[in-house]
């Protein structure tokens, strides 16, 4: 039997994979589910794994070749796994797979790093940046399960609301990083900013040079200065191609 590394490779070697293979990786989650249950500790086990399979498929794959996986999770939330009595499998956190069961926290964890690190690789920035791609690719398609603009957000305030300093390959990496969430998912982002979406418990607090506007979500005057600070930094960056399509992007919306 394929590992869920193996099986996720199959999705990830280009743009596009057959429906046939999506659909079978779809299968092969809900067998293995299926011979992890029925105790719902056993069958929470299987889809930790599972989750954490599928983020490390993403952080290898870069962004144009995300496509198939993407889908794969689309699909794999319209689908309920199920006992051999053909009764829903649960976990402690939701129903397999309908709630998407560890996902938010799978994805949650996969963001403890440090943007601005200096002792980060050349390896680990581009996963971090094919994680954001992944996530934000997700966030786009207007599923509540899959909605992690929330991420979207504090990497965009990482990358424009920190005290100014002289553009380096740190502060590439923060600003490429946002510019995936708005080449994927701007359309999602502006549309929050400009219904003024605020977020609970301090989550989407201002930070650095405008911890004094107390912003506690999306606005406009957020939107603005991110836009703002990406057109500003391409003049540094100016012959990177993701920050340049993001402004094009925010040009756009």
């Amino acid at each position: 039997m394929a590992t869920l590394a193996e099986l996720l490779s199959t999705l990830t070697g280009s743009s596009t994979a057959p429906l046939d293979a999506i659909n079978a990786a779809v299968e092969v989650f809900n067998s293995q589910a299926r011979a992890a249950g029925p105790d719902e500790n056993s069958v929470g086990d299987y889809v930790w794994e599972a989750m954490n399979a599928l983020f490390a498929a993403a952080g290898r794959t870069p962004p144009d070749n995300q496509g198939p996986l993407v889908e794969f999770v689309v699909r794999l939330e319209s689908t309920t796994a199920t006992d051999a009595e053909g009764k829903a499998l649960n976990s402690s956190q939701g129903q397999v797979w309908k709630d998407l069961p560890y996902f938010g926290i799978v994805a949650r964890e996969s963001l403890n790093y440090d943007v601005h690190d200096p002792k980060a690789t050349k390896s680990q920035r581009a996963e971090w940046e094919n994680e954001a791609a992944f996530m934000a690719r997700l966030s786009a398609q207007s599923s509540p399960g899959l909605d992690l603009s929330l991420y979207g957000l504090w990497m965009l305030r990482a990358a424009f609301e920190e005290e100014d300093g002289a553009p380096t390959e740190l502060s590439r990496t923060a600003v490429r990083i946002a510019a995936m969430w708005i080449c994927f998912a701007g359309e999602q982002l502006r549309k929050k900013s400009a219904h003024g979406e605020t977020l609970a418990h301090n989550l989407g607090v201002s930070r650095g040079k405008y911890r004094e506007r107390e912003w506690r979500g999306f606005n406009e005057d957020r939107w603005q200065v991110w836009k703002d600070g990406l057109k500003a930094v391409q003049e540094n960056f100016g012959s990177d191609e993701v920050i340049k399509a993001a402004v094009e992007v925010m040009e756009r919306l």
